[in-house]
């Protein structure tokens, strides 16, 4: 998959958006003002449905116990909301180009194993409940957690297409910056309380997201958008011309 730069990724976990680092899974109500069946809720008039996840730490190969449960359980329930809902655009974090299923190679060592793992959901049975807790067993589960629901069902061909959240030209001059600003600061001062890290990681992302989904829902004005960001995020300034609303799992 095409992503902008992310050497700064790891850094993000230093400056607040530690979405990982929970002691304890969150709970998840069984019945929702959204859907029936979905794990989270959300105001169901919103057009723009912010879902704040938690995800495997980037370059990490592996987790913690404490680290993977709250993993596993954010990303399963994003999977059934996408399930629940095949009509929402989805814009993942990260992306600097919009990907297309019709495009994945299938003979990659990734997506056969997505499709050895979820074999029902490939050949056309993708059903919210195949991803609840307790349907994943634990290769099928740590293969959710490590690519996120978004890359799992776009891998399987459920998602058609992942729309990016920045340009390539963006990507590259945030990650620029931040590395700029990094060489600037003495050694031994806490990057989670520079002003400037903050900005280029949280503000100018968050608009840059904003930005394209405001451009899609532009051309498409009946459309519903699912932004997949991180937690420590706050999206709802840039929307105020549009129903926005934050999906709750607790």
């Amino acid at each position: 998959m095409t992503r902008f730069r992310n050497a700064f990724l790891a850094l993000i976990f230093a400056l607040g958006c530690s979405w990982v680092f929970q002691a304890s899974a969150p709970r998840f109500p069984q019945r929702t003002p959204a859907s029936p069946e979905s794990p989270c809720h959300w105001d169901a008039s919103a057009q723009v449905i912010y879902f704040p996840q938690l995800h495997w730490p980037p370059h990490s190969e592996s987790v913690s116990a404490e680290l993977f449960q709250p993993i596993l359980a954010a990303q399963s329930a994003l999977a059934q909301i996408i399930l629940e809902h095949p009509e929402f655009a989805i814009f993942s974090e990260g992306f600097s180009a919009d990907q297309l299923a019709s495009q994945i190679d299938p003979s990659d060592e990734t997506v056969a194993e997505a499709r050895r793992l979820f074999p029902n959901v490939r050949t056309g049975n993708a059903r919210p409940e195949s991803f609840d807790l307790g349907a994943l067993g634990f290769a099928a589960g740590t293969f959710l957690a490590r690519h996120g629901a978004v890359g799992t069902l776009f891998l399987l061909g459920v998602v058609k297409v992942v729309h990016k959240t920045l340009t390539v030209d963006e990507g590259n001059a945030n990650n620029d910056a931040v590395n700029a600003r990094i060489a600037e600061l003495p050694q031994g001062t806490r990057l989670a309380e520079d002003p400037v890290l903050k900005k280029l990681i949280f503000s100018d992302r968050e608009a840059y997201a904003s930005q394209e989904i405001l451009h899609y829902l532009k051309r498409h004005p009946t459309q519903k958008a699912l932004l997949v960001f991180g937690k420590s995020h706050d999206f709802a300034p840039y929307f105020t011309s549009l129903h926005f609303a934050r999906a709750k799992c607790e």
